[in-house]
């Protein structure tokens, strides 16, 4: 049963407050740079002043890949969550991470999933994440959560490259940012090409950005800005970078 979250995505997520979120394979490649204007993150990042929602969370199942945001993989503690439609925002929620709060016990989740049926001020957790706050029999608990600004996250910004990509039509997805993104944009001669945000968290280039590799810039909706250089045209393979968007 997947209930979701939110009160009002544009209070949550709105640009005024834009500092509030944001298959397996392997390949490590080259990382030009990365620029960010944050401070140190705490252990579970920067909480959005005044961005509290009251509500109830039920779980829905264990952690796993394949999600609607289509990341390749899950946190190491498997605390994801399945976002209502306001929350999931078409994709614009994928990868923005929440601290859920139930009664004295504080976890971070990261949206990873879209629940459809979900209403407002609901969240569905997964089974590992709802176990954390609350015995699994339960069901259904009250709740509080709010959006965390630079979380803390391991390792680096990750690329893949959506199957049926070429030179004329590319499919990217990022993973592991921490914050939601704003842009995403490859390198087309002396400029950069915005790619086109989907539902299901990949980024497009409906007429391609050639062969590759690729020199690809992110910015997120705290304001980071980071760039890779090397993303290959390889179909499926998780690569992985050392570049991040904050440290």
């Amino acid at each position: 049963m997947v209930l979701s979250l939110v009160a009002d995505l544009r209070a949550v997520f709105s640009a005024a407050t834009a500092l509030a979120l944001a298959a397996s394979g392997s390949g490590g490649m080259p990382a030009s740079t990365a620029t960010s204007t944050s401070t140190a993150s705490t252990s579970t990042g920067r909480p959005t002043a005044g961005a509290v929602v009251h509500g109830q969370a039920t779980h829905y199942g264990p952690a796993s890949t394949g999600g609607n945001c289509s990341f390749p993989t899950v946190p190491r503690d498997k605390f994801t969550v399945a976002a209502g439609p306001d929350l999931y925002a078409r994709g614009a929620g994928c990868g923005g991470h929440l601290t859920v709060t139930a009664g004295a016990r504080t976890i971070r989740v990261k949206i990873d999933n879209l629940c459809p049926e979900c209403k407002p001020g609901h969240l569905d957790l997964t089974d590992e994440a709802f176990a954390a706050l609350a015995p699994l029999g339960k069901g259904l608990i009250p709740i509080t959560y709010r959006p965390v600004t630079d979380p803390k996250i391991t390792g680096g910004l990750a690329f893949v490259v959506k199957t049926g990509s070429s030179r004329y039509w590319l499919g990217l997805l990022v993973d592991n940012a921490g914050n939601r993104l704003r842009t995403v944009e490859v390198k087309a001669g002396s400029g950069f090409q915005a790619l086109t945000r989907t539902d299901y968290g990949y980024w497009l280039a409906p007429s391609g950005a050639g062969a590759g590799p690729f020199t690809v810039r992110i910015t997120d909706f705290a304001g980071h800005r980071a760039v890779a250089t090397g993303v290959r045209l390889t179909p499926n393979a998780v690569q992985r970078t050392s570049v991040r968007l904050y440290r």
